[in-house]
């Protein structure tokens, strides 16, 4: 499965004028984005529907899907939404979504609203799940975003309902008025780096992102486009001491082990070298290990320590994770592929 990736595009507001919107979607186009985000209920909008026509005629030509974020205010003002993907706000009944789940191809819930005592509402009523996705909230105003942890949690529980769940990003470079603080769904991405920000909203089970700030720039366009859900990096700096032929086998794709032990993360790597005694200090958080000849048959293995411990020596200290993949270790499950990724080196 591959990872779902949006952009978003505003209309009626100074910031974004038409012909550079619609500039701005052909290019993304071009970048691979599979689908484009707009929203249609802010007070800051002016003459946003006659603009909002002559862009979906651009997206119609380009085969670019449009979601819309809509209340039920808006719904009755014009007649294009059977052209687009509808997000649906605040207001409507759980009548009308189970209403309109049997009648469009595809609506999007709100997923940071969401409970599972609603999900179980809608599925008694008839609601065809098939027809329904949902997507996080962004929250433009600053310290009002979700944590991670609560955004894991309520995706685990979308997935039980087979629902493919989005996530939203600020872009390093664009901000959206009237605030410009960007437009995150976790609160800690509104200061982090795009590329990190995509894969803690992967490790926390979104299966698509998109930046809802207009217009990014070529740098973060390019982020985007090479984001994937195959495997997470973890980068980390290696000692100089660290022989070849252990460093050449480290960037391997592995899973860490089911049974995890509180203290280490096991990777599933083990290097075919004897490996001799070296760099016996003691671990600690983040450090990347490999036992040497004296733990025998489990010569070879590396692991990734989750706290400082003692070391009686039997394993050698080869490297240690940056600070940004220690944060990302939390939200590994076995389930997820990573690999190690050498970005420096620490001298002895």
């Amino acid at each position: 499965m591959s990872l779902l990736k949006g952009a978003a595009f505003y209309c009626g507001l100074n910031d974004y004028p038409l012909t550079e919107t619609i500039d701005y979607i052909k290019k993304l186009k071009q970048s691979d984005i599979e689908f484009l985000f707009t929203s249609f209920h802010m007070p800051e909008q002016v003459g946003a529907l006659d603009e909002l026509k002559k862009v979906l005629k651009v997206t119609d030509e380009l085969k670019l899907p449009v979601v819309v974020d809509v209340s039920p205010r808006v719904m009755g003002e014009f007649d294009l939404f059977k052209e687009v993907i509808l997000r649906l706000d605040y207001g409507f009944s759980i009548e009308e979504i189970v209403k309109m789940s049997n009648e469009y191809a595809l609506l999007e819930l709100n997923a940071s609203t969401l409970t599972q005592d609603y999900l179980e509402k809608l599925k008694e009523l008839g609601a065809n799940f098939s027809h329904l996705r949902v997507s996080h909230n962004f929250y433009p105003k600053r310290y009002t975003g979700l944590s991670i942890e609560d955004v894991k949690k309520k995706n685990e529980l979308y997935h039980q309902y087979n629902l493919t769940v989005i996530g939203y990003l600020p872009s390093n470079s664009g901000k959206r008025p009237p605030l410009y603080q960007g437009l995150p769904t976790v609160e800690a991405h509104r200061t982090m780096k795009l590329s990190d920000a995509i894969i803690e909203l992967v490790l926390a089970g979104c299966d698509g992102v998109c930046v809802g700030d207009a217009y990014m720039n070529d740098a973060d366009l390019a982020i985007l486009k090479c984001a994937h859900l195959e495997y997470i990096c973890l980068p980390m700096k290696i000692y100089s001491n660290v022989p070849t032929e252990i460093t050449s086998q480290l960037e391997t794709v592995t899973r860490f082990r089911i049974d995890e032990s509180p203290i280490m993360k096991r990777t599933g790597i083990k290097i075919k070298e004897s490996i001799e005694v070296f760099n016996t200090i003691d671990p600690v958080l983040g450090s990347v290990t490999i036992d040497n000849k004296l733990l025998k048959r489990y010569m070879g293995e590396v692991d990734i320590f989750k706290m400082a411990v003692d070391n009686p020596g039997d394993m050698n200290v080869i490297g240690v994770l940056t600070e940004e993949a220690i944060q990302r270790l939390a939200l590994i499950d076995n389930k997820q592929k990573i690999k190690l990724q050498i970005v420096g080196v620490i001298d002895e």
